[in-house]
Order: structure tokens, then C-alpha cells, then sequence
């Protein structure tokens, strides 16, 4: 079926964020139309800085892959990010190991601990790894498969260093808070790190804005009441409160 072409163009975009690369055959067959179509719209994308052409079809430009997807997870609610990112560098000292877990609340606080010395960090993020290692701090990398549109290492090479590493604090993220109090994400191999990391880190706090609360996603990674505490800008009723006490989570928030 045929669509309007800013309609295929902005879907187009959607593929190639996604992947990181397009081939013309493929956009042909998928959109219906000819593979000279595609490389009209391939080569304004390449005219706007968009996109590098290549034998075939076309890929990101390097220092964009992700990036716009990546600003814009960044800056929703983004004040809340930074008050509880600043809370949670409040609860590091010096010289501790500190795993933070792939996401943009993860990331500001990074942001945060750059004034804390001797820390090493963990982190199963690309971004803030390297944000990191460009000032100079100490960081491991948990290695497996990147995912494109994260770019966050997870799979079974993740899961076997997380296993085998222990750390003072986590700082770990999630897709979605249910009402029963879970917390969720969409795939099963984030759960399997996510828990990894809890099990080993002394206290592991989860990190939430209140956009994540009463959502569903496919994948149960713990009930909320198996944290240290939950870091969240939410503001609880006395139900939501009393629900929490009854379910013995610990609720922080700032």
C-alpha cells in the first residue's frame, strides 16, 4: 500500500535510527515504490547532513546514530532527572564502585559524580561510558550485544560480568512501574542484568520519574519492595502511600 512520501520519508528516518543503516532494495519493498524513489529520498537526506551515502543504500552519520532519539529521552522531564540524580550522588563517598545502569536518569547522574573522587565506575551504557572516560574517570565496561536504539549492552556476556562483579551502590532504571508495585521492562534479557546487578551490589536504588508509574511492559524484573529505596519526583497519595508500607517498599521522594 502507497503512502504520502514525507509520510515514507519521516518512516524512512524511523528504520535508519533505528538500525543504523538501510538498503535501497529494502526500503523499495517495504514502502512500494521504485529504488530510484528511495535514492531521491536517500540523497536528500544526505543534502540535509542526515545521513552518509554508501554502496547500496545509506547509514547514519557516525556522531548522529541515535542521537536525536537520545536528546529527546534526555530532556522529558528533565528537572526531575536532575533532582534525583542529585540525591543519589548525596549518597556516594569516596572511593566506592558504583554500577549505573544504561538510561538518561543514569546518565545525569553520572553528570553528578564527577565531583566525587576515586570513584569506579560500571555501566552497561555506551554514552556514559564514554562521558566518563572523557574526564578521565575509571570505568568498566560490561560487554554483549549493543542494542541499536540504546546503545546499552545486554545478552549473556552482559549477564556473565554482572555476575561476577560487586559494587558498593547500583543505580539501576526501568521501563515501567504497574500498579502492583513491579517493576518492568520490555525484554528478558534486560531483566535478567538488571536483577544480576541488584543481587550483587550492596545497596541498589531504582530510579524513576513519575512518568514511569502505572505502566505495563512485557517483563516482571522485581518487585519494588527488593530495592534499597526507590528515588522518584512522584508525588504519592495516602492510598499510594499506605500500598507502598503494606508492600514494604522504600519510597524517596525528591
Amino acid at each position: 500500500m502507497s503512502i504520502f512520501p514525507e509520510e515514507r520519508r519521516r518512516k524512512l528516518l524511523e528504520l535508519l535510527n533505528e538500525n543504523g543503516s538501510v538498503t535501497i532494495e529494502e526500503l523499495a519493498l517495504r514502502f512500494g515504490v521504485s529504488e530510484m524513489t528511495i535514492r531521491r529520498d536517500l540523497d536528500r537526506f544526505k543534502s540535509q547532513g542526515r545521513l552518509e551515502r554508501c554502496r547500496g543504500g545509506a547509514v547514519l552519520r557516525g556522531e548522529n546514530v541515535g542521537e536525536e532519539d537520545y536528546k529527546k529521552k534526555l530532556s522529558a522531564n528533565l528537572d526531575a532527572k536532575r533532582r534525583i540524580a542529585a540525591y543519589c550522588a548525596g549518597l556516594v563517598t569516596e572511593g566506592m564502585q558504583i554500577f549505573l545502569d544504561a538510561g538518561t536518569t543514569t546518565f545525569c547522574i553520572a553528570q553528578e559524580l564527577l565531583t566525587v573522587p576515586r570513584i569506579t565506575f560500571l555501566t552497561n551504557d555506551l554514552k556514559t561510558a564514554l562521558f566518563l572516560s572523557r574526564h578521565r574517570r575509571e570505568v568498566i565496561v560490561l560487554g554483549g550485544h549493543i542494542q541499536n536504539n540504546t546503545g546499552s549492552a545486554v545478552g549473556a556476556f552482559a549477564l556473565k560480568m554482572a555476575n561476577e562483579l560487586f559494587v558498593d551502590i547500583a543505580f539501576v532504571g526501568t521501563a515501567c512501574i504497574n500498579e502492583e508495585l513491579d517493576a518492568l521492562t520490555p525484554t528478558v534479557d534486560k531483566a535478567f542484568l538488571k536483577r544480576a546487578i541488584c543481587q550483587n551490589a550492596k545497596e541498589c536504588f531504582l530510579v524513576a520519574d513519575s512518568a514511569k508509574f502505572y505502566r505495563s511492559a512485557m517483563v516482571r524484573i522485581c518487585s519494588l519492595a527488593d530495592y534499597t529505596a526507590v528515588v522518584t519526583d512522584k508525588t504519592f497519595t495516602e492510598e499510594e502511600k499506605r500500598l507502598a508500607q503494606t508492600k514494604h517498599v522504600e519510597l524517596i521522594c525528591v
